[in-house]
């Protein structure tokens, strides 16, 4: 649900509300639709946990941007398809092959692992 507030606020009221859009659970966040392009990198409130997301692609894609009292939610890839990473980025793969703690990553096997790029490669975390 849009948040009508976001928009209408003044210096005079003396506050700001951060997030564009506020979801009742993860369900709703991530089942919602119609978003552009222009509400990419935009932030959402889960009000189950007060958790922070930001919107990274229409789809919609999520980023965990903080707060929240449940565990983290790291996207998830297949090797082939992690992003160009910036170091000290975080992630997990569902086709990870004979991983080993920071060698890099292979794909075409059936392990889930965490990985983290290290500046140049996604290597296991």
């Amino acid at each position: 649900m849009a948040e009508a507030r976001h928009g209408k606020l003044t210096t005079a009221e003396g506050i700001h509300i951060a997030y564009q859009w506020s979801y009742a659970n993860a369900a709703a966040r991530t089942g919602a639709t119609g978003f552009v392009a222009a509400d990419v990198g935009k932030l959402a409130l889960q009000s189950d946990d007060n958790s922070l997301w930001m919107l990274t692609v229409t789809t919609p894609t999520w980023l965990f941007i903080g707060g929240g009292t449940g565990p983290v939610g790291l996207p998830g890839y297949t090797v082939a398809t992690l992003p160009a990473g910036t170091q000290g980025d975080v992630a997990f793969v569902t086709d990870a092959t004979a991983p080993t703690f920071l060698a890099t990553v292979t794909g075409g096997g059936a392990v889930v692992t965490p990985v983290f790029y290290d500046g140049t490669n996604w290597v296991v975390a």
